[in-house]
């Protein structure tokens, strides 16, 4: 089936009230999917990318993009993406395909292939508007903090808050039993919308929230949850497909993460830890998921303290790991050892992409392909933006890969 990868990665599902760093941040990254794309495809993106970028990815899979139909902008969009499809009149364009494959299935979404009598990628038949619902209540920390209770899986203390006094007081009421207090937006991503909060703040918790609360003109908030800020040990992920037949295990990996924001990952998980008491809790996430009507990815993400897992989260969508194990599959021919690892980290402000991407070439670090595959690729060209290099390495052994990334990380200056 001929596909339209959709990059619709700004929506209402992931964040309420987003800024323009994070909307910038998200949009910036979508050339990404051009790892992903098949002969046949129709990709649409909210980002440009330049000629030399476009034939890395063709020398590194093999393939020409010429067989692509890619739709992108001249210059960075921050909106909906279906609100660039339509500005830019290529509607015909997207629903010349069988089916959309969306970054997350919502509600515009849904109602796009609806409109054009096109599949949804995982779905036997377009799902209704319950399975779009339970997407945006699982993506909402309340919403996911009410189904993980109701599985029996283990929370952190807290609770929500609606309204701006009542988080206050809430936060204050908390601190006296606990040391520190993370915040969030219900409805947040990508590490954005969330604040920790001491007990310096304990006479002043308003001081400590005072960027979390501010929106937008016209934001509709969804309230906040108040959580114990747990010091995880680890921070496991385990990433799932649900099809017709339940859920199946994906990958695990050990987060990466920067000021309680991911940044990149370690697959599989290399802790000490077992983590098989997530893979059940996911197993078990999975089937709620599979018996509500859910086709697709999702992850589950959770800490490790005391010798206990808690889980913190889930993303039912793709996420930013999802296209990297699809292309490392790829080059390795979903070998049964696939280790690799990915971060997005500042380093050297010197060299420019390409160049980058030669000085790992005649290292003997480029991508090859096969069962023992190993190599580095730079996935995307954000350097305009953030000043950051987006990079992935895989190899047959964890040895391999953690040796790859220290050459890799030296070469970049991070």
């Amino acid at each position: 089936m001929s596909r339209a990868l959709v990059a619709n990665v700004l929506n209402d599902v992931m964040a309420e009230c987003p800024i323009a760093p994070y909307r910038a941040a998200m949009a910036s990254v979508t050339p990404r999917k051009l790892w992903i794309a098949r002969p046949g495809d129709c990709v649409v993106l909210t980002a440009p990318y330049d000629d030399e970028f476009r034939a890395y990815v063709e020398s590194v899979r093999d393939m020409s993009l010429a067989d692509v139909d890619v739709v992108q902008p001249a210059e960075l969009y921050t909106g909906h993406v279906l609100d660039l499809v339509n500005d830019f009149g290529v509607a015909s364009r997207v629903t010349n395909h069988d089916e959309l494959m969306p970054f997350v299935l919502d509600e515009r979404m849904l109602r796009f292939s609806v409109d054009h009598r096109m599949g949804v990628s995982g779905y036997q038949s377009v799902p209704g508007k319950r399975v779009v619902d339970l997407i945006r209540a699982l993506n909402t920390k309340r919403g996911f903090r009410d189904v993980a209770t109701n599985l029996g899986l283990k929370v952190a203390d807290g609770g929500h808050a609606q309204t701006v006094p009542s988080l206050i007081g809430s936060v204050q009421d908390f601190l006296r039993d606990h040391e520190n207090v993370i915040v969030k937006r219900n409805r947040s991503s990508n590490g954005w919308g969330n604040v920790v909060v001491g007990q310096e703040f304990k006479a002043d918790v308003s001081a400590a929230l005072e960027g979390l609360l501010s929106t937008e003109d016209g934001c509709r908030e969804e309230g906040w949850i108040f959580e114990e800020f747990l010091d995880f040990e680890s921070l496991p992920s385990m990433e799932l497909v649900v099809d017709e037949s339940g859920p199946r295990r994906l990958y695990s990996c050990g987060q990466r993460s920067v000021n309680n924001a991911w940044t990149g990952m370690v697959t599989p998980f290399d802790g000490v830890s077992d983590v098989a008491p997530l893979w059940l809790a996911a197993d078990k996430l999975g089937g709620f998921l599979w018996r509500s009507g859910f086709r697709g990815v999702f992850d589950l993400d959770g800490g490790l303290v005391d010798g206990e897992y808690y889980v913190t989260e889930a993303n039912v969508r793709r996420t930013g790991g999802t296209y990297l194990h699809e292309l490392v599959s790829d080059l390795m021919q979903d070998s049964a050892c696939m280790h690799w690892r990915a971060d997005v980290r500042p380093g050297r402000n010197d060299l420019s992409f390409s160049e980058a991407c030669k000085l790992l070439e005649d290292e003997g670090l480029g991508p090859t392909r096969g069962a023992n595959a190993n190599g580095a690729i730079l996935t995307v060209n954000t350097r305009w933006l953030d000043g950051k290099w987006r990079y992935l390495v895989y190899a047959s052994t964890p040895r391999q890969a953690a040796a790859i990334e220290t050459q890799v990380v030296d070469i970049l200056g991070i």
